[in-house]
C-alpha cells in the first residue's frame, strides 16, 4: 500500500467522530483505541461530522503495491441520511480537486490523479450506514 493512501486512512481515522475524541481501530485480537492528531493528508476529503468508523480493512501486499491493486475499505455509520452524506462528500471531493460522479442515490465515485475514492450509503434507522473504498497511489 502506498504512503498517500495510508496517510488518507490515518487521516480518516483521526477525524472519525468518537465520543471521547479518540479514533477506534479493530484488531485481530480485540479492539483498540488509537489517539492521532488530525491532519489533512487525505487530499482534502475528510469524514463527515459525527461519522463512527466501524471497520477498516487494508488489503495489499508487495505484489499488490507493484500492480497498484491494493485498497482500503472503511465501514461506518452516521446519524445523517444518505442524501445528506452524498451531498457532503460530493462538495468536499470537488473542493479537493476530485472529478466526482454520482452513482444514483446510493453512492458516488471521485478521481484525482491515480487515486479513486468510492462511497456507498444506505439508510439505517434515522441515519445511514456506508462504506468508503480508496484505491490508487
Amino acid at each position: 500500500m502506498r504512503l498517500p493512501v495510508m496517510l488518507f486512512v490515518v487521516s480518516l481515522l483521526a477525524l472519525s467522530a468518537c465520543q471521547d475524541g479518540a479514533s477506534r481501530a479493530r484488531a485481530d485480537k480485540g479492539d483498540g483505541t488509537v489517539r492521532i492528531a488530525p491532519t489533512d493528508a487525505s487530499g482534502g476529503i475528510r469524514l463527515a461530522p459525527q461519522t463512527i468508523v466501524k471497520t477498516v480493512d487494508v488489503v495489499g501486499s508487495d505484489k499488490d503495491r507493484a500492480a497498484g491493486s491494493g485498497y482500503v475499505h472503511i465501514g461506518f455509520t452516521s446519524p445523517y441520511r444518505p442524501s445528506r452524506l452524498l451531498g457532503y462528500y460530493r462538495v468536499t471531493a470537488a473542493h479537493a480537486g476530485y472529478a466526482v460522479t454520482l452513482d444514483g442515490k446510493a453512492g458516488l465515485s471521485a478521481m484525482k490523479a491515480k487515486t479513486r475514492f468510492a462511497l456507498s450509503v444506505a439508510p439505517l434507522g434515522d441515519g445511514s450506514r456506508g462504506a468508503i473504498t480508496i484505491r490508487g497511489d
